[in-house]
């Protein structure tokens, strides 16, 4: 995502993924920064290009001084002769002292200036270099947290991400649940359905059992009927045996035959109900076991489906619960998330932009000082040197600047003093004593 080389540059890569990041804009800044303090560190070194021009050009403003031979032959001159040559010489050096003088006082001045300017140079130089190694450490600060920033958004879009595709499970699981309560309810529908089918065939079973019970209370009567006809038979026997009797004498070979038939009728009609007796009963028990059988079964049966679509019911709801408070939990969770993520965003933002616009306005505010303070030590003007003026009450003159020169007064040594008439030789070294070249900008350096 960005690199960071030895000198401290900084290069970013442009990639789709940080296209709103604020990366770009670091690096144009980094780029801008460097060629601002390239041209200003450029257009700071005017001093030395100065400052080593004059020096190369101190032989053109040389001044040839060559003895003038005339004075050794002073012997053959007469008095008049030798006071017009000591005239001329006085002066050629009273005009030379104010010369000397008059230079001296420039010269000490351009050195204050040349100090102040050196020093307000050397402010600049060092306010620039702390000013681009505070800049770009600040952008380097600056890209390693939108750096962490970026790896922030990526984990919370990854998060994001495995959310949605945990949601999109939890989504076809619920569906997939969803499908197999309806499946459920359709099962328990069918149950249902079963257990209608079920109690129709209890009742049909019943209706059997209500018509097996009429059938057994029809066959109670028939056999109510074969009894009332089996004692009307009896009767009848018993007067059939009333007339045996009667006749038994007559009869009684017939007597025999008809007893025997009697006996044989009642064999057989015995049979015919004992027979008839069982067979209902045997009937009658199997309706009822078979009824019993089925109603025990449909029971069971019913009470076995009942049971799983109950626990069917209580396992689907409870997993959907489950599903919907992990659902709620995990949006929760996400939303939290992208709010501190926004948040952190915001945080970061506003403090660099306030930070950068403090720093920028407090480091320009000292440069326009800086500058303000050069260009009016700049300004000042050079006083111009005047031009020597003689006249014929030279030696009046050199004879009080001589005794001015002895009382002079002590001056401040951080103010510049007026220019001074020096009339002997040991002039020019007390107006250089008198002169003081400490600047009035701190760290200034004494020149003399």
């Amino acid at each position: 995502m960005d690199n960071y080389s030895d000198a401290g540059d900084i290069s970013f890569v442009r990639h789709e993924e940080i296209r709103d990041s604020l990366m770009p804009l670091v690096n144009d800044a980094v780029e801008k920064i460097k060629k601002q303090f390239l041209e200003s560190r450029a257009s700071a070194t005017f001093i030395n290009a100065v400052k080593s021009a004059t020096y190369r050009d101190s032989d053109v403003i040389r001044v040839v001084a060559e003895f003038d031979g005339a004075v050794m032959s002073f012997e053959n001159m007469s008095v008049e002769q030798m006071k017009f040559t000591l005239q001329s010489y006085a002066d050629k050096t009273k005009s030379a002292l104010q010369d000397s003088a008059m230079n001296l006082d420039r010269v000490l001045s351009l050195q204050a200036k040349l100090s102040a300017s050196e020093t307000a140079n050397k402010r600049l130089s060092d306010s620039l270099a702390n000013l681009e190694n505070f800049l770009v450490t600040t952008l380097e600060t600056v890209g390693q947290r939108e750096v962490t920033r970026i790896n922030s958004v990526k984990e919370t879009d990854q998060m994001n991400s495995r959310l949605t595709s945990e949601k999109k499970a939890l989504s076809s699981k619920l569906a997939e649940t969803t499908k197999q309560l309806n499946d459920k309810a359709a099962m328990l529908r069918q149950l249902e359905v079963s257990s209608q089918e079920l109690k129709s065939d209890l009742e049909e079973e019943s209706r059997r059992a209500n018509k097996a019970s009429d059938e057994l209370t029809i066959t109670r009567r028939m056999l109510e009927e074969t009894r009332q006809r089996e004692e009307s038979l009896r009767e009848k026997l018993q007067e059939v045996e009333e007339c045996r009797r009667q006749e038994a004498n007559a009869r009684k070979h017939e007597g025999h035959e008809a007893q025997a038939q009697v006996a044989r009728l009642q064999r057989d009609m015995q049979k015919l109900v004992d027979d008839h007796a069982k067979q209902m009963t045997d009937r009658e028990s199997y309706h009822r076991k078979k009824n019993r059988e089925v109603v025990d079964d449909c029971n069971e049966q019913l009470r076995k489906h009942k049971a799983q679509a109950k626990d069917a019911v209580i396992k689907a709801c409870s997993e959907t619960e489950r599903f919907r408070e992990e659902r709620d939990l995990y949006f929760e969770k996400y939303k939290e998330l992208l709010t501190d993520l926004n948040n952190h965003k915001d945080k970061i933002t506003s403090a660099v932009q306030s930070k950068l616009i403090e720093h920028h306005r407090r480091i320009f505010s000292e440069m326009n000082a800086e500058r303000a303070k050069t260009t009016r030590a700049m300004q000042q003007p050079i006083r111009q040197l005047p031009s020597p003026h003689l006249g014929p009450a030279l030696m009046d003159d050199l004879q009080s600047t001589a005794s001015s020169s002895d009382h002079q007064a002590i001056q401040d040594e951080n103010t510049r003093p007026a220019p001074q008439a020096v009339s002997t030789r040991r002039g020019v070294p007390k107006v250089a004593r008198s002169f003081s070249a400490v600047g009035r900008f701190p760290g200034a350096v004494n020149r003399r």
